[in-house]
């Protein structure tokens, strides 16, 4: 559970932590109460994103980098289905776009860029519509 005292002290590194890992249950939930491969891979790449940007947050670039690649896999599916892709392929192709330069943001070690393109990405990720 959300640790209500990082929150109200402000603690940031905390508070991204408990929130990331209350967040991937997001996921899992939909994956059992929805067949749909698009928002279950939308839901399953924002976990791993937010789970980049906590780790960012503890400096642990290991884990940004793994968490990335996992984000990659996750999105995969809407590259990969032709129905989905077809309905939304500028925002798709946006949103990995923008995770592919995520993972280049990870090597040079650069959070405030990191910062702009997870924004930008998690809006993109929004706008992928049914």
């Amino acid at each position: 559970m959300m640790q209500l005292g990082s929150v109200k002290k402000e603690d940031k590194v905390a508070s991204l932590a408990s929130l990331a890992k209350l967040y991937a249950y997001i996921p899992k939930y939909a994956s059992v109460s929805s067949k749909d491969v698009k928002v279950n891979a939308i839901y399953a790449t924002k976990s791993n994103i937010l789970n980049a940007y906590s780790a960012i947050e503890q400096n642990n670039y290991n884990v940004v980098k793994a968490e990335l690649s996992n984000a990659e896999q996750s999105f995969m599916p809407l590259i990969n289905n032709i129905n989905t892709a077809s309905n939304n392929q500028a925002s798709i192709n946006k949103a990995y776009i923008l995770i592919k330069e995520l993972q280049n943001i990870n090597q040079n070690e650069d959070k405030d860029i990191f910062y702009i393109k997870y924004k930008n990405l998690m809006q993109e990720l929004n706008n992928i519509k049914g």
